[in-house]
């Protein structure tokens, strides 16, 4: 697989709103039954890919509850496609701040993974039950002809203070 243009971003925590993603198929708690939403224990995350991050960011910023988030599974030659984590239910420490970390890789339509980075997904005191998205994202740019075809993006998420770990995965279809 050739190198991707990857690079881990961390921006500051975003207040939490319970969300609704435009494309999914969401089950009664919101998260839809697929390898890019799980649950261990408490902890609860999805991971979802979009064209513009920054977008996205706003309107959970801005939006009443629930946003209508705009997620993709595919994108052109030419351009990229960034990560977001919504999740809940971190364990607290006994500062009552959670201490969630996210590693990143991507597996090519060659079946070669690269990894994509890692970061601190949310270092603060949780906000409340409802979801949250994570201040931690990989962007991920494709260029050439031999960046052509289907991906796995992965994500796996480590909650310190629980000792849990929670591994997602979506598929990114990379197009002419």
């Amino acid at each position: 697989m050739p190198p991707l243009s990857l690079a881990s971003v961390a921006v500051s925590a975003i207040a939490a709103l319970t969300v609704t993603l435009a494309s999914a198929q969401a089950a009664g708690d919101g998260m839809p039954r697929d390898l890019a939403a799980r649950s261990a224990g408490g902890l609860q995350a999805r991971l979802a890919l979009t064209a513009d991050e920054q977008e996205l960011r706003r309107v959970w910023e801005t939006s009443p509850t629930p946003p209508r988030l705009s997620v993709t599974d595919r994108v052109r030659l030419g351009t990229s496609a960034s990560t977001v984590i919504l999740f809940r239910g971190c364990q607290t420490d006994a500062a009552g701040r959670c201490d969630v970390r996210v590693d990143f890789a991507v597996t090519g339509p060659d079946g070669k993974s690269q990894d994509a980075g890692s970061a601190s997904l949310w270092s603060a005191a949780p906000l409340g039950q409802k979801f949250m998205l994570g201040a931690a994202s990989a962007s991920l740019a494709f260029h050439g002809d031999e960046d052509l075809g289907n991906y796995t993006v992965r994500a796996r998420l480590v909650d310190r203070v629980a000792g849990r770990q929670l591994e997602l995965s979506a598929p990114l279809r990379v197009e002419r």
